[in-house]
């Protein structure tokens, strides 16, 4: 049990749960990863979000 989840999310002190295909669940998992990792902040690509 995660004691780190925001309370508006533990209705009744019931953490949500998301009910989602497992191809979703990767999905998610993927999308997250791209948000982590040295070129986001790097990578000239992202320097300009009004190319």
């Amino acid at each position: 049990m995660n004691t780190n989840i925001d309370q508006r999310l533990r209705p009744n002190g019931n953490p949500q749960r998301l009910i989602i295909s497992e191809e979703e669940n990767k999905a998610v998992i993927a999308f997250l990863k791209t948000l982590a990792g040295e070129k986001l902040y790097t990578a000239e690509i992202w320097s300009n979000p009004f190319p």
